[in-house]
């Protein structure tokens, strides 16, 4: 992102994620009740392709119309195939194949860094 830019534009990467983030996502914008249960109205723009996201069109506070693509560059990058979660929070997982001598050499080394006071990890038994 030309944070310079940005800036001279009115705008701070806080509010453009927010912009990008609404005409992607959509916005609630109001609520409604039927037969007592509480409905959000939500906004939804039209779906943009992932190839077009350059051309999102944000307006500043000085209401000067921009493209995402004057602000900053995109890069289309793989992401994880599975995003995990612990309690709704989202969580990373580490999968490994450890032998048991590899164990052993990791306790070994906890065992010393323990002994140092340094160490915050629990030993497998």
């Amino acid at each position: 992102m030309d944070r310079l830019f940005a800036a001279n534009s009115g705008l701070d990467a806080e509010q453009i994620a927010a912009i990008v983030r609404q005409k992607i996502d959509g916005e609630i914008v109001g609520e409604f009740v039927v037969d007592d249960v509480q409905r959000d109205i939500e906004m939804k723009f039209a779906e943009v392709p992932l190839r077009d996201l350059q051309g999102i069109e944000i307006e500043n506070p000085l209401n000067t119309l921009l493209t995402l693509a004057d602000i900053a560059e995109l890069n289309i990058t793989e992401g994880p195939r599975t995003i995990e979660r612990r309690e709704q929070q989202r969580a990373g997982v580490v999968m490994a194949s450890v032998t048991r001598n590899g164990v052993q050499r990791w306790r070994r080394g906890c065992q010393e860094c323990a002994r140092r006071g340094g160490c915050a990890a629990a030993l497998p038994r």
